[in-house]
């Protein structure tokens, strides 16, 4: 399912979401046309590292200590943050 991303490729969330914390998660809403996404705790946790300066590769070796997630964990949560366009894919 998992697949490959230019080496470059440095996600990022894009700029019109507000979260917040809750015990299962996050939420996070979208400003204008408020839609809501839910995210479990370790796709939150993926998310924290999309910041426009960490590479998958860095966020794999950054989370790969975290026995909860396993690194094909990381590439489907990704995956699917830029599939509910949370999180902007590489272009081209």
């Amino acid at each position: 399912m998992s697949r490959d991303y230019p080496h470059e490729y440095r996600p990022v969330i894009r700029e019109c979401f507000y979260w917040e914390e809750v015990p299962e998660g996050c939420l996070l809403y979208e400003e204008g046309d408020g839609r809501l996404v839910v995210l479990n705790p370790s796709a939150e946790l993926v998310l924290t590292y999309c910041d426009g300066e960490h590479s998958l590769c860095e966020i794999k070796s950054e989370l790969g200590g975290d026995e909860r997630l396993t690194s094909d964990m990381i590439a489907e949560a990704l995956e699917r943050l830029i599939e509910a366009r949370v999180v902007l894919g590489p272009v081209g």
